[in-house]
C-alpha cells in the first residue's frame, strides 16, 4: 500500500464494495507471488475465495479492467503495473536515492521566486531563479524533464485530473486523457480554450470544445495564441496556487 491511495483518482471511482474487492485482489496477488498474476485463479475460484456472489464480483472486475487497475493475459487475471510498484530489488542505495530525488522534485514547486523564460529552444533556458544554487539546478532539471516528455509523475497526473474536473470534464474521462496524452499537450489545450474565450470567438459548449481540442486537435490555433501562452506560462509560474505552477511548468 502507498499513502497516495487516499488521493488516487481511480480509487475515488470505486464504491465501498468495489474497493474491498480491489484490496482482496492485491492480497491474493501478493499471496500468489507471481509478479501480480493471480495464477490458478479463474473467475469461479475468485468468487469462492472472496465469498462473494458471482454477479457482484463480475461487475466489479469489469470496472477495474475499465479503469486499467486489473488486466487479463491468456485468461489469467493480473494486477496492472504490479511489477512497477512491487518490484524486487536488493539495490537499497539506488531506491533510497530515487526516493530522495522524487521528494526534492516535488518540493521544488513550493520554492518561492521569480521564474522566467528566454526565447524557447530545444532545451528551455531558465533565469532569475533565487539562490541557493542547489534549488536552481533542481528547478532547471525539473522543467527540462517536463519539456523532454520524461515519465510523468502520479502527482502531476492527479493535478491535471483535478484541473480537467474543475473545467467540467467528467472524472473518468479526465483520467483517460492524462493516461493517453502528454500533460504538456493537455496544458496547451486548456490554455487554448482560455485564450479562445478572450477573443470574439463564441463557444457555446466549453466542455465539448475542450474535448474536441484534446481528442482531435481539430480547431486551428488562433492568431496571437503563442504570445498569449508564453506570457500566461510566466504568470502561472509565479502563482501562489501550487496547481497553477504545475500547469505553467508543463505549458
Amino acid at each position: 500500500m502507498y499513502s497516495e491511495l487516499i488521493d488516487d483518482p481511480k480509487i475515488k471511482e470505486l464504491n465501498d464494495r468495489e474497493f474491498k474487492i480491489w484490496v482482496f485482489l492485491l492480497c491474493l496477488a501478493c499471496d500468489c507471488d507471481a509478479n501480480g498474476y493471480l495464477k490458478d485463479y479463474d473467475f469461479e475460484k475468485l468468487s469462492w475465495r472472496f465469498r462473494m456472489k458471482p454477479k457482484q464480483l463480475q461487475s466489479t472486475i469489469n470496472k477495474l479492467i475499465e479503469l486499467n487497475m486489473v488486466s487479463i493475459d491468456n485468461n489469467i487475471f493480473y494486477i496492472t503495473h504490479w511489477k512497477l510498484r512491487q518490484y524486487m530489488s536488493d539495490d537499497v542505495a539506488k531506491r533510497v536515492q530515487k526516493h530522495r530525488d522524487v521528494k526534492r522534485y516535488s518540493e521544488t514547486l513550493h520554492t518561492e521566486g521569480d521564474v522566467t523564460y528566454q526565447n524557447r529552444t530545444d532545451t528551455e533556458q531558465i533565469q532569475n531563479i533565487p539562490e541557493p544554487e542547489e534549488v536552481k539546478k533542481t528547478v532547471a532539471g525539473m522543467v527540462d524533464k517536463i519539456l523532454l516528455k520524461s515519465k510523468l509523475s502520479q502527482k502531476d497526473q492527479n493535478i491535471f485530473i483535478d484541473l480537467l474536473k474543475r473545467i467540467g470534464i467528467p472524472g473518468f474521462t479526465a483520467v483517460q486523457y492524462t493516461q493517453r496524452y502528454g500533460l504538456d499537450y493537455i496544458a496547451r489545450k486548456i490554455v487554448q480554450l482560455e485564450y479562445t474565450k478572450t477573443t470574439d470567438t463564441k463557444v457555446d459548449n466549453e466542455i465539448g470544445y475542450l474535448k474536441t481540442l484534446i481528442e482531435y486537435d481539430k480547431f486551428p490555433v488562433s492568431e496571437g495564441y503563442y504570445e498569449y501562452a508564453k506570457s500566461r506560462a510566466e504568470k502561472l509560474l509565479k502563482s501562489d496556487d501550487y496547481q497553477m505552477r504545475v500547469l505553467g511548468a508543463y505549458l
